[in-house]
């Protein structure tokens, strides 16, 4: 993302918020509930991840120095996990998951504190997808597609410029 997946911080193997005594642990806690930070913006005072509660799903997280914002998930879908922020984080990427008409089913997503969380179009209606990542200005953002259902087809890696998904196999030999 915008500074990449981050690392220590806090003595306990957090990840250290600078300016706060905050910080994003990865494991369960007492409650049931796990939180894990995934990356952190380019001035490193905003962690992404998820939380995730026993029985109640995943949900994609932003920490920052004034506390953490709930993102939310795509329609019908149990679980959603932050993957990556732009420098300034206005926008964050990851995927959202879990069972339709019982096939499992992953919806990446770009969310934006004015517009919320969006699909991010696969490469064929009904594909799988994931992002992983965005660029600094938040334009661009990278992850997979499958080429076929839901259920089948083998993955791809993709990249949106804008929203847009382009396959960044086609074409090659590999």
């Amino acid at each position: 993302g915008g500074g990449g997946t981050g690392g220590g911080g806090a003595a306990d193997g957090g990840v250290g918020i600078p300016g706060t005594d905050s910080f994003v642990t990865a494991g369960p806690s007492v409650s049931g509930t796990s939180i894990a930070g995934q990356d952190l913006n380019g001035a490193g005072d905003t962690v992404v991840g998820y939380k995730s509660t026993s029985g109640a799903g995943s949900s994609a997280y932003l920490w920052n120095s004034t506390g953490g914002v709930n993102l939310g998930g795509l329609d019908g879908l149990l679980y959603s996990y932050a993957h990556g922020v732009s420098d300034d984080a206005g926008v964050v990427v990851g995927y959202s998951s879990g069972t339709i008409n019982s096939v499992y089913t992953l919806r990446a997503f770009a969310w934006t504190p004015d517009g919320g969380m969006q699909e991010l179009a696969g490469l064929v209606s009904g594909a799988n997808t994931q992002a992983s990542a965005v660029s600094g200005d938040g334009s661009t953002a990278v992850g997979i597609s499958n080429l076929g259902s839901a259920a089948t087809g083998f993955y791809t890696p993709v990249r949106w410029v804008n929203g847009t998904p382009e396959d960044l196999l086609a074409g090659s030999s590999v």
